[in-house]
């Protein structure tokens, strides 16, 4: 997970919340694939707890809006741009112990893993481990990670890990014929920027891995 700038929101969308008895359950159907356009486009097409791609259109398997607050226990947000998010369909309608991300937090809170947070990223309090495990730097956050998100649910610790290996090979391959640290610092800048930036929009897949593994790196340098 990465912290997401919220930009601009869809004007549809503020015209609805402009209109008396509005909510989320009464959105236009157009003003609604608006919104979920418009997050997915923000979020580079990834989920925003797994990040895992997010297909352009709806269908197969598709885009959930998350509500980072539940709109059961926090009403007022229902339309508050800055508390939606895209999220994947994690696995809606099969068992408990197979969904993900929205489907699996429901209306439960998360306390130490905000998305919504103005700090630097809210992944300073997550790292990642050679087998794809996403582990936390408290309790409260190990919970929430396997009980609230369940991110540790095989199929994706096995895409994580794989990221993970082919970054840390990459960074180990080129960087045992860099003599100096200044030459290593500029390599590893490279690839912080080519994991940061987006193809035709989109983030790469589990990218949040690579730039720990690479902020890692570089921190080890200075």
């Amino acid at each position: 997970m990465r912290k997401i700038n919220k930009g601009r929101e869809p004007r549809s969308l503020a015209e609805h919340r402009s209109r008396p008895h509005s909510n989320y359950s009464n959105i236009p159907s157009d003003a609604k694939e608006e919104l979920r356009e418009s997050l997915m486009k923000e979020q580079g097409f990834v989920c925003c707890y797994c990040m895992k791609r997010i297909p352009e259109k709806e269908t197969s398997p598709g885009c959930k809006i998350e509500h980072f607050k539940c709109q059961n226990n926090y009403s007022d947000l229902g339309l508050d741009y800055k508390n939606l998010f895209a999220a994947c369909t994690g696995n809606q309608g099969k068992g408990g112990q197979l969904q993900t991300c929205d489907s699996k937090k429901g209306d439960k809170d998360l306390q130490t893993i905000d998305i919504l947070s103005a700090s630097p990223l809210c992944s300073a309090i997550i790292t990642y481990q050679a087998d794809g495990t996403i582990t936390g730097e408290s309790k409260e956050t190990v919970l929430e990670i396997d009980e609230i998100l369940n991110l540790n649910m095989q199929s994706l610790k096995k895409a994580r890990s794989q990221v993970y290996k082919n970054v840390k090979d990459r960074i180990h391959n080129e960087c045992k014929y860099l003599g100096n640290k200044r030459l290593k610092e500029s390599f590893i800048k490279k690839e912080i920027e080519f994991w940061s930036s987006r193809s035709e929009n989109k983030h790469k897949e589990f990218f949040g891995v690579a730039l720990y593994l690479l902020d890692k790196k570089l921190n080890s340098l200075k």
